[in-house]
């Protein structure tokens, strides 16, 4: 079954011939909400994911990232972090770890309270160039 523009397609359908721009290819794709747990290639164009499936055709990608004997994943959520950095002793910067980790969405659940939250908007939330929502 492959995934199309976030759709389950059955059968060997494929995304529209287009250019992909970036191809995860043969990685151990995880995603729970999908129920896929297979080596799949991952095709991305416009900043989304167009198509999930296997062996898509290499010569539609712009740019190919070998993912063999890697684990591919949606974004993951760290649901305990302090990225309130120069605040606390356990602050840390965002936006390196993330790049390193996969993690697209950040609970700091402890860092700043009621206190110090002017600063936390500041120093961390407006800094950082990972997208973000302030309260």
């Amino acid at each position: 079954m492959a995934m199309v523009d976030g759709r389950q397609q059955n059968g060997a359908a494929s995304a529209d011939p287009i250019a992909i721009e970036t191809l995860i290819a043969g990685g151990r794709v995880i995603d729970p909400a999908a129920g896929l747990d297979a080596e799949l290639d991952v095709a991305i164009a416009a900043g989304r994911v167009i198509e999930v499936a296997p062996n898509i055709d290499r010569g539609r990608a712009r740019t190919v990232i070998d993912a063999q004997g890697q684990l591919v994943t949606p974004g993951l959520i760290d649901l305990h972090t302090h990225i309130y950095w120069g605040a606390t002793y356990w602050g840390i910067e965002p936006d390196p770890v993330a790049a390193r980790t996969g993690v697209t969405t950040w609970l700091d659940v402890g860092s700043a309270g009621a206190y110090s939250f002017p600063g936390f908007r500041r120093y961390a939330s407006s800094r950082c160039s990972t997208s973000h929502r302030s309260a």
